[in-house]
């Protein structure tokens, strides 16, 4: 049986770069699906980033916090998010809920950069995250990464 389905996100980013070491970012994303057959599916995704790249100094931080809401899988949200080096995280998100991180960097000297991050995801809903395989007891939904890099 061929279905009709309709689906449309609309994405307001507003990308904000307060001096040479702060930048500020906002997003609103709104995602609609619709198979025609009940009632149409709708989601939204609010975040707020705040980057902290002081020149001259061996630290830096990324954090963003963000609120999301979805009917459903139908309608989840992507999100690339800042990671470690030669990493990259983009992030679904469907359900009620909301999700952080932190990623710190530390380049104490020429030779050694560090970097750290951590995540989670508080689901408002739920009482168990994931599915199948990656079944999870709780609400929340963490990791944590580090990684150090020598330089020679």
């Amino acid at each position: 049986m061929i279905t009709d389905i309709e689906k449309n996100t609309l994405r307001i980013h507003a990308d904000y770069d307060v001096n040479a070491s702060i930048t500020v970012k906002s997003r609103l994303e709104i995602s609609y699906y619709d198979e025609h057959v009940g009632f149409p599916e709708k989601g939204y995704l609010l975040f707020q980033d705040f980057n902290y790249h002081p020149l001259k100094s061996p630290f830096s931080f990324a954090t963003r916090f963000a609120v999301f809401n979805t009917d459903s899988y139908n309608t989840r949200i992507y999100a690339y998010e800042t990671e470690v080096l030669y990493a990259y995280s983009i992030v679904g998100l469907s359900g009620q809920g909301t999700r952080a991180y932190l990623l710190l960097t530390w380049s104490p000297y020429r030779w050694l950069d560090i970097w750290a991050r951590v995540s989670n995801t508080w689901y408002s809903s739920t009482e168990e995250v994931g599915s199948g395989d990656n079944t999870f007891p709780g609400n929340t939904r963490s990791d944590a990464k580090l990684q150090v890099r020598l330089k020679w």
